[in-house]
C-alpha cells in the first residue's frame, strides 16, 4: 500500500497539490483522507491541473517544509503524478 510505503521511509508530513477534481481524475479520490487515517499530517493545496503554484503557496511550501526538516520530520510533496521527498 502507498502509505505503508511512504511510511517506511519516515514520512510524517504530505503536501498535495492539485485541485479535488483531479484526484477523481486519477482514480485517487480518497487519496487524503487514507493518509489522514494513517496518521500523516496532511495539506492540501489546491492547484489547478497543469499550472504551477502561486508565489504565494510555494512560499508557504517553503517555509513549511524547511521548518519541518528543522525538526528532523520529512515531507513529502505530491503532484498527483510526481512525488517528492525531503
Amino acid at each position: 500500500m502507498f502509505t505503508d510505503s511512504i511510511q517506511n521511509e519516515g514520512v510524517t508530513n504530505v503536501f498535495v497539490l492539485c485541485e479535488k477534481r483531479e484526484l477523481e481524475r486519477f482514480g485517487v479520490v480518497n487519496l487524503i483522507e487514507d493518509l489522514e487515517d494513517n496518521e500523516m499530517n496532511v495539506t492540501h493545496i489546491p492547484v489547478e491541473y497543469g499550472m504551477p503554484p502561486s508565489i504565494d503557496q510555494i512560499m508557504h511550501l517553503i517555509s513549511t517544509v524547511f521548518m519541518l526538516a528543522e525538526r528532523d520530520q520529512k515531507s513529502l510533496i505530491m503532484f498527483v503524478k510526481l512525488l517528492l521527498i525531503f
